[in-house]
């Protein structure tokens, strides 16, 4: 694989995928419509989980299995970022909110991407679905609230720029 390791100050080690990354991207480029490659888009795919963006995972995976050559490794790479993403799905479940977690964009974009992939799992792999309602509910919940910050700040700004036009 190629990438670029960097040594900080503290000594840790620092793994930086960027190059290898755009590598990949390139020989997608190049590659004509049509034609596309599962191996370079699994790629990306790993690429996404070296740099813990599971979401992002997902959809390379998935785009992987679904060109004209694809990538049959694949689904088995898929089938762990489900197993994963159902474990903290679960434990997200179980977790006690209190309402700074529920204003935090941070904590409910997570909670979304969570969500989300979990019933894409539980869809792809048709294994738990029994349980996909509650998941979807919590899916709902997680995009409600953000929604909700969203139109909140929205009203806020709209509501400075009145005031300012007033000064």
């Amino acid at each position: 694989e190629l990438h670029t390791v960097s040594a900080g100050k503290s000594g840790k080690i620092k793994r930086d995928w960027s190059a290898a990354e755009q590598f990949y991207v390139r020989a997608k480029g190049l590659i004509p419509d049509g034609k596309s490659s599962g191996k370079i888009l699994n790629q990306l795919a790993v690429l996404s989980q070296y740099k813990n963006d599971l979401f992002l995972a997902t959809y390379f995976y998935f785009s992987s299995i679904a060109v004209s050559y694809p990538f049959i490794s694949a689904r088995e790479n898929l089938g762990a970022v489900f197993q994963r993403v159902a474990k903290e799905s679960q434990k997200l479940m179980k977790e006690k909110l209190n309402s700074s977690k529920l204003k935090s964009r941070t904590f409910l974009r997570h909670q979304a991407k969570v969500y989300s992939i979990h019933c894409a799992g539980m869809l792809f792999s048709r294994i738990g679905l029994d349980g996909i309602f509650k998941v979807e509910e919590q899916l709902l919940r997680a995009l409600k609230g953000l929604l909700r910050l969203e139109l909140q700040a929205e009203l806020a700004s709209t509501f400075e720029l009145c005031r300012l036009r007033r000064v």
